[in-house]
């Protein structure tokens, strides 16, 4: 096992697919952001909406605001709605792309892959909302909210690799892809402690380097975890035998 992990690192595939999604996330990202902030203006008592309460007074706090306050123009903004929708859905529909690569197969699909990245972008924005809301109602008052929003996170993550594994597999079963997803989990979860230990034991970098030197870090650990994801999604291929 080990030694098949070595070579899925060391391979071009991987770490060169990794790349283009890790572009994508830092491209596309900051649509899917702005659309869960309008989106979740109509949910009540939504996480947005907690965390600016929390905020302190402050150029973030107005940023969050802004964005906020942005959907209430959204009738003269309908071309920023509109791209913000295609840059969004480009990050699942570049990740079905990446899969069909990894896998060295092609899907027959009978509506198109960015009607399906479209639908599953919207999913993702309101079921987010939902499950927000719902752990904030449930749980926010008794374990605090920093609990909620690491809650809300995980659950995102389970959801995204279950999505993208599961297309991973033509005929696809919960026992078929739980091992990808878990070795998928668990590396992006050791992964982001070492970051965030990295980032509290060498504080001063930004000091010393400027605010340059986070953004390469930060890119650095995307790309990171989307071998992690990459590699998950191989062994759910290689234990069902598609490649």
């Amino acid at each position: 096992m080990f030694k098949y992990f070595y070579k899925l690192i060391t391979d071009n595939k991987v770490p060169t697919l990794a790349s283009g999604i890790a572009f994508n996330i830092i491209l596309n990202g900051g649509a899917f952001l702005f659309l869960y902030i309008i989106v979740s203006r109509y949910f009540d008592n939504s996480l947005i909406n907690q965390l600016v309460s929390r905020l302190e007074d402050g150029d973030l706090k107005d940023l969050f605001e802004y964005f906020i306050d942005y959907q209430n123009n959204i009738n003269y903004s309908f071309f920023l709605i509109i791209t913000s929708i295609y840059s969004a859905s480009s990050l699942y529909y570049h990740f079905i792309n990446v899969i069909e690569l990894l896998t060295k197969r092609s899907y027959k699909i009978n509506i198109s892959k960015r009607l399906i990245s479209v639908i599953i972008t919207f999913v993702f924005l309101i079921g987010l909302n939902i499950i927000s809301v719902i752990l904030i109602e449930i749980i926010g008052n008794r374990v605090g909210f920093r609990i909620v929003i690491v809650l809300v996170i995980i659950l995102l993550v389970l959801l995204i690799l279950f999505v993208i594994n599961s297309y991973s597999i033509k005929s696809f079963k919960i026992k078929k892809i739980w091992k990808g997803i878990l070795f998928s989990l668990f590396y992006l979860f050791i992964f982001s402690i070492g970051f965030m230990m990295y980032l509290r034991v060498f504080s001063n970098f930004k000091v010393i380097y400027g605010v340059l030197s986070f953004i390469f870090i930060f890119c650095f650990y995307i790309y990171s975890i989307c071998i992690g994801i990459l590699i998950g999604i191989c062994i759910n291929v290689r234990n069902n035998l598609i490649i």
